[in-house]
């Protein structure tokens, strides 16, 4: 009689360690949140997708969409999303963090009520002592038809990554995007305000 229920019990053991496999190999493989806060959609290919150094495989993008700051944009498949309010000087913060699962570079957004050029000059200081690097663009754009301002860093340390800032003021938000260079024009291509 134990012995048939210490089966069982070892049985639905192996059932349990099972299904929690599963389940985290579904988390990983579609990067979902299973508590339902910013679950992010199978991946899929869409029409902004970037090389992926392999000229044959291309990096596929999702979408992410915030309704409370009124704003869409693609990110790179597969990156790890991690969200702040009230952080590091902005009202909402989401980055997409590379991980080894990654088909492309990471992609994060700071939204605040500052002015476009406070917010450009801050993140020009703070780039410029943390990483020790000088600014190689300053351009200006449109970005659905707002102004938009584009800043390219390059780190002094060759083996550091570039990194590409693009600031957009619509309504009562300043938007502050951050990528590597080669993302860039992917990220803005996708960008989207909502009304």
């Amino acid at each position: 009689m134990k012995k048939k229920k210490s089966n069982e019990l070892l049985k639905i053991g192996f059932l349990m360690i099972f299904l929690s496999v599963a389940l985290l190999s579904t988390k990983i493989y579609f990067n979902t949140d299973f508590n339902g806060n910013g679950s992010t959609p199978a991946p899929k290919k869409t029409d902004n997708s970037v090389p992926n150094g392999d000229m044959e495989s291309e990096v596929l993008w999702n979408k992410y969409e915030n309704t409370e700051y009124l704003i869409t944009f693609s990110y790179p498949n597969l990156l790890t999303k991690k969200t702040f309010e009230d952080s590091g000087g902005y009202e909402f913060f989401v980055r997409f963090e590379e991980n080894s699962l990654s088909q492309g570079k990471g992609v994060a957004l700071g939204i605040n009520r500052t002015d476009l050029e406070v917010e450009m000059e801050r993140v020009k200081d703070e780039i410029s002592k943390q990483n020790n690097a000088r600014l190689v663009k300053d351009q200006e754009i449109s970005v659905q038809g707002t102004k938009g301002l584009i800043l390219e860093f390059e780190p002094e340390d060759e083996t550091l990554e570039k990194r590409s800032f693009l600031f957009i003021a619509k309504g009562d938000y300043t938007y502050s995007f951050s990528t590597v260079p080669e993302q860039m024009q992917d990220l803005i291509d996708s960008i989207e305000f909502l009304n």
